[in-house]
């Protein structure tokens, strides 16, 4: 079996492509440096090479120089420009395959290119070497001394021999029949990218020459255009199951032939009729509709009202009497406004009760002077005894 040296720089896609090729019935040597891998080419001598030439800082690119004239190189590569693609092809490449690639498509390539691949040459000691038949042996003097040279008579003509005339006409018909009987020549395999369909009727054939003639390449269109390049290289190359699904690949399509200057509707009618597929819209009963998520507030707050419950009943049924305390304690600092009702009040009536009579007041009356009055001593303690006397 065909043994497969990959060199790639991306370790996870290095295993699975070897896991790939050894499911195949390859064996396979991985390295991940251009250092090792020309190690390994020289100490196992693989079949092919698949090669990332941005391995080890972009120095698969001499590698690619020195290793394609031993044996059959595959770039595998995420440069997929077209100049990229050129270099490698030129450089002595055999196939050249831009990332991502499709599993069935890389094994089909290995296994064609394993097939079309000259045998190696086999190294033989210098000693062991077959004599050349174009050399020319000078012959020993001595030898010709020995041996006298002749010349050698023509052949005698045959005595019942007899003259050949053949017409022109017949000679033709005997040339015309020899031609038709000679053997089949096995046809020389050509490379795949410069095999193109007579006078460039397909649609991705037109595309390609066209841009060709204008003298536009890829990255230009890319940049013109604001299309993918592997995606105008995917309409070159007719693989429009790469372009993305539904309106888009049209429009990309029509786009590409107005800036090509295509005739757009002849472009669209047969991308219509050889390559399209309707795509049916999915019945209402079978249609797949997305799973309906919670916000994340919302399941944080279930969260802590439930938490809230569950903590509240448990205390609840542990201390009962102190969650009755704490009601009535929350429901005293709570101030409970009490409404007053103002009832009208009406004015006191007057009362038919008679007024009271002024009463008279006593009245002091004169007293004869005796002779004590005129004392003065006597007068201070009558008017000291009347006053004790008002007093009481």
């Amino acid at each position: 079996m065909a043994t497969i040296l990959i060199v790639d720089n991306d370790v996870a896609l290095l295993s699975r492509m070897g896991g790939l090729l050894e499911q195949a019935g390859y064996d396979t040597l991985r390295t991940s440096e251009v250092v090792q891998a020309e190690e390994m080419l020289a100490a196992h001598e693989p079949d092919m090479m698949l090669l990332e030439v941005k391995t080890s800082r972009d120095t698969g690119w001499q590698l690619l120089d020195r290793v394609a004239p031993l044996c059959p190189v595959i770039v595998i590569s995420a440069e997929g420009r077209e100049e990229d693609v050129v270099r490698g092809l030129e450089a002595g490449a055999v196939d050249y395959i831009a990332k991502p690639y499709r599993s069935a498509e890389l094994l089909a390539r290995v296994r064609l290119r394993l097939t079309l691949a000259p045998p190696r040459p086999v190294l033989v000691p210098p000693d062991e070497l077959p004599p050349d038949p174009n050399t020319i042996e000078e012959p020993d003097p001595a030898e010709l001394d020995a041996v006298p040279l002749t010349a050698t008579p023509p052949p005698a003509p045959r005595a019942n021999a007899t003259p050949v005339f053949m017409s022109e006409t017949e000679e033709m018909a005997l040339l015309r029949a020899a031609g038709n009987s000679a053997p089949e020549q096995p046809a020389t395999a050509a490379p795949a990218e410069d095999v193109l369909p007579p006078d460039g009727d397909s649609l991705g054939s037109r595309l390609r020459l066209e841009r060709q003639r204008r003298r536009i390449t890829l990255v230009q269109a890319e940049n013109d255009l604001h299309i993918r390049m592997w995606y105008l290289q995917a309409m070159e190359e007719e693989k429009f199951t790469l372009l993305p699904r539904g309106q888009m690949a049209s429009q990309m399509l029509r786009t590409y032939a107005q800036y090509l200057g295509l005739n757009t509707s002849e472009i669209m009618a047969e991308y219509q009729r050889h390559y399209s597929t309707n795509m049916m819209e999915t019945p209402m009963a079978f249609r797949v509709d997305r799973p309906f998520r919670v916000p994340r507030w919302i399941i944080m707050l279930v969260a802590v009202v439930l938490a809230l419950a569950v903590s509240g009943t448990a205390i609840f049924l542990f201390d009962p009497e102190g969650v009755t305390a704490l009601g009535e304690n929350l429901r005293a600092l709570v101030p409970v406004e009490t409404g007053t009702v103002e009832t009208p009040t009406t004015a006191p009536e007057p009362t038919a009760e008679p007024a009271p009579e002024p009463t008279t007041a006593p009245t002091r009356e004169p007293t004869n002077r005796t002779h004590h009055d005129t004392h003065p001593c006597a007068n201070r303690h009558t008017i000291a005894a009347t006053d004790d006397t008002a007093i009481v």
